[in-house]
């Protein structure tokens, strides 16, 4: 170590010593300040506490007397406003005898009332019901008659037309016969076709029309229904029951009503069926005979339809087998052209993968030699960026020491302001001490020069800076 080091360790020991020193003196005077702050303190504490428990008991004593005369204007209050409210209880409970009587008067009425409008609401409901009831009975007796008519109308006419073109086949020709039979038998079973059909037309039909019937009556029940429902939503019981009761009456006169009907038809229907039949059999009998007629020639036809038919099927199997040879030739053919066409086509796709694998590598060269373009180009980046912050860390760093240095002094100036302030108040709180000191002992006091203020020694605020700025590096 040089001498000039030596020197600068001597002044910077010497003027940390003086400073802590200082220091502990400081603190000495401080805490002797302190503490007796703290024993005035904690007398005008105690002070304190004492007037303060003798305020607090005194307005201890007031509240005391102030809430027993507020308790007592309270009670008096209370018992005031009990007998107005005994009293007004009183009143509400008389007008409330008389609502409750006008209530009980006003529900008897409605009572009255709407077992006059259920009534007539029921025996309205029930007469329309009654009425359409009957309409539709007769409506159906109706259409029932009118089908029946019809349908015995049909069948006469059909039977006399049947009758007529019978007879007028006896009458024909032999060689005629077998054509008008079979047309005889074709209108027979087209007529009858449409016997059925009409029938079962107007079966659909009556069964349409009692459908709409009772989607009719469903739909004024209904309506009956919801009528009530809001006519009686205050006794919904009774509602429901009486609503319950009308709904099975319309059920039971709506099954039964279906019922007769349904045994009606049934038993026109069975009529109906039975002249059929017996027709029918007439009819059968008849054409059973010009069948067997009809059979033996259809026999001899069919000996020859079969010897001619057996010289087409045999004619038609060697034009199949003909062609069946020509058709194979022509598709030997085209597997040969499509062979051809594969072999083609396979070639064509090796020569096209080939050129896609040339091309794909093409590209993925290219896409390597990018890759690694751009892979140097963002290390170079990344080097010069790390490098500009590292450059940009150190300058921070810097300015921070150096702003750190700075503020260290701040620091240092101000403390030995403040100390400097404080010996300046010591020496004056001393000088006045003096001062009270002798003007009780009955002396003038001298006049003494103002005591400057400290200022900090050049050494012991150089060594601080010093060792701050050693500190920090």
């Amino acid at each position: 170590m040089t001498f000039g080091g030596k020197n600068l360790q001597e002044v910077y020991d010497g003027g940390s010593k003086s400073m802590t020193e200082l220091e502990a003196e400081l603190k000495a005077k401080l805490k002797q300040l302190v503490d007796g702050h703290a024993e005035e303190r904690r007398s005008d504490e105690e002070k304190a506490v004492g007037k303060v428990e003798e305020r607090f008991s005194e307005f201890e004593a007031d509240l005391r007397k102030v809430m027993d005369a507020t308790v007592q204007r309270i009670k008096d209050s209370m018992q005031v406003e009990i007998a107005e409210t005994e009293k007004h209880v009183q009143d509400l409970n008389g007008e409330l005898k008389l609502v409750a009587d006008k209530l009980r008067g006003t529900i008897v009425e409605l009572k009255r009332a709407h077992e006059a409008s259920v009534n007539f609401i029921s025996e309205t409901a029930t007469d329309e019901f009654e009425a359409s009831v009957e309409e539709s009975q007769l409506e159906i007796e109706k259409q029932d008659n009118a089908a029946s008519k019809h349908l015995k109308a049909h069948g006469t006419f059909v039977m006399n037309s049947l009758q007529q073109k019978l007879d007028h086949c006896l009458w024909e020709s032999r060689g005629d016969e077998k054509q008008f039979s079979g047309a005889l038998f074709k209108t027979y079973m087209q007529r009858a076709s449409g016997i059925d059909t009409q029938f079962s037309q107007q079966m659909q039909k009556l069964q349409a029309e009692g459908q709409n019937q009772f989607k009719t009556l469903e739909t004024a029940s209904q309506a009956a229904e919801q009528a009530l429902d809001g006519d009686m939503e205050r006794v919904l019981g009774e509602i429901d029951s009486r609503g319950k009761e009308t709904e099975q009456n319309l059920k039971g006169d709506f099954e039964k009503t279906s019922a007769e009907h349904a045994e009606t038809l049934k038993n026109s229907l069975i009529t109906v069926t039975e002249g059929l039949g017996r027709t029918h059999d007439a009819n059968t009998m008849r054409l059973n005979e010009e069948t067997r007629e009809l059979s033996t020639a259809l026999v001899v036809a069919s000996g020859e339809a079969q010897e001619a038919l057996k010289a087409k099927c045999e004619q038609i199997r060697n034009d199949v087998d003909r062609q069946m040879i020509e058709f194979n030739k022509r598709l030997d053919e085209k597997m040969k052209q499509t062979m051809t066409s594969r072999e083609q086509l396979e070639t064509e796709k090796d020569s096209i993968f080939a050129t896609i694998q040339n091309e794909l590598n093409t590209i993925r060269d290219t896409f390597e030699g990018k890759l690694l373009t751009l892979k140097d180009e963002s290390l170079n980046r990344v080097q010069t960026i790390v490098q500009d912050t590292e450059s940009e860390v150190v300058t921070m760093g810097e300015n921070l020491k150096t702003k750190m240095t700075a503020d260290a002094q701040a620091v240092a100036d101000e403390l030995q302001r403040a100390i400097g302030n404080f010996l300046t108040q010591l020496a004056q709180y001393k000088k006045e001490a003096l001062d009270e000191i002798e003007i009780a002992a009955g002396k003038t006091p001298q006049p003494q020069p103002a005591a400057a203020p400290a200022t900090p020694d050049p050494g012991q605020e150089s060594a601080r800076v010093r060792r701050v700025k050693r500190e920090n590096q």
